[in-house]
């Protein structure tokens, strides 16, 4: 008796197939991903950066250590893409079609979102460890500083765009005028980060930095 051949798939079906449960595998690390950083969050609001660990991030996530090595092989890795994911949240480039208007209401939400209690401490505790080590310092300005400024730029390069801000506006420096006197009073806590204080930095720094026919939006 001839035995019974093997039937094989065929190649376009099994093709077909690994495509479809392609993505079905995809939304799960996503999802793995946002609850990593989410937990992350939530323990550096509770015990800072010196108080993150990586077994305590997993514990919260309902991951593995080796999951959460996988994508960030350390701990400073881990806080600041948690401390961006974080701002880019709260802390949207507004884009009004006013480069004023834009600079008051990211200014806004930014005092707003460092002067939540927690997450405000949070942040300044990452900028403390920075100071005595050189490795969270770095991942601190890559990760997270460079990133965030880079949405102030885009604010004033489309300001100098549509002639609302001089087109021979230094704009590191004034980013550093923008964010320097939020970071004084995160770190120091000498007076209320809020919407006040926000608008009172967009009223001295605009004038210094408009091109001449733009008219001032101050509110």
């Amino acid at each position: 008796m001839q035995a019974p051949s093997r039937v094989r798939p065929a190649r376009g079906r099994t093709a077909a197939a690994s495509k479809e449960a392609a993505p079905r595998g995809r939304p799960r690390s996503e999802s793995c991903h946002a609850k990593i950083l989410d937990a992350t969050v939530q323990m550096m609001e509770e015990n800072l950066y010196d108080g993150l660990t990586i077994e305590g991030v997993a514990e919260r996530a309902g991951v593995s250590k080796q999951t959460i090595y996988k994508w960030w092989p350390t701990k400073s890795r881990l806080a600041m893409e948690a401390c961006l994911s974080r701002s880019q949240r709260d802390i949207v480039d507004p884009d009004t079609g006013s480069a004023e208007d834009d600079l008051r209401e990211f200014l806004i939400r930014t005092c707003r979102a460092l002067g939540n209690g927690r997450w405000g401490f949070a942040v300044a505790s990452v900028i403390g460890a920075a100071q005595a080590n050189s490795e969270v310092a770095r991942e601190f300005r890559e990760g997270f500083i460079e990133k965030r400024r880079s949405v102030g730029a885009r604010m004033l390069e489309r300001g100098i765009e549509r002639g609302e801000v001089r087109a021979n506006v230094d704009v590191p420096l004034t980013l550093d005028l923008m964010y320097g006197p939020i970071w004084y009073r995160l770190l120091l806590r000498n007076a209320p980060l809020d919407a006040a204080f926000a608008r009172g930095i967009v009223n001295k720094l605009w004038p210094a930095i408009r091109a001449t026919e733009a008219p001032s939006r101050t509110s």
